[in-house]
């Protein structure tokens, strides 16, 4: 029961954790102040890692090859990526905070719109699978 990724906190109308419940493959958010459930989302799959919270979105990496967005209010679905390859890690955002970049298990990583959510291009790094370790950071 390892979970895939520490609790992340959220704020919003409630401040909150975000975290994931292996046994029944959904992501939670629950309240900080009395850990009530705020709402359940089921997952296709588990969370390669922590996911993103950005302007009461939710991104999430899965080990199902797709990236989805969830509004961090509802914990509906919005929209959801499905790439050839599996995801290294989360989506980091730009210093802009309009685009987010996802590394592939290996040799690209993919930057997207946030709205609508799509790739926008793709580099080529040839990387090797398993190569990244840790999180992307934005610089610059």
């Amino acid at each position: 029961f390892e979970p895939p990724f520490p609790p992340v906190e959220t704020r919003g109308d409630v401040v909150g954790w975000l975290m994931f419940d292996r046994r029944k493959n959904e992501l939670l958010h629950l309240r900080a102040d009395t850990g009530a459930t705020i709402w359940r989302q089921p997952l296709d799959a588990v969370p390669v890692a922590a996911p993103l919270v950005d302007e009461g979105q939710i991104y999430l990496t899965l080990a199902s090859r797709k990236l989805v967005r969830l509004d961090a209010e509802t914990g509906k679905l919005s929209a959801a990526l499905t790439f050839s390859q599996p995801l290294a890690g989360p989506p980091v955002l730009d210093s802009t905070r309009q685009f987010l970049f996802v590394p592939g298990e290996r040799g690209l990583i993919y930057a997207l719109t946030k709205r609508p959510l799509a790739c926008a291009t793709v580099t080529f790094t040839d990387h090797a699978a398993g190569s990244i370790q840790a999180p992307l950071l934005a610089m610059g």
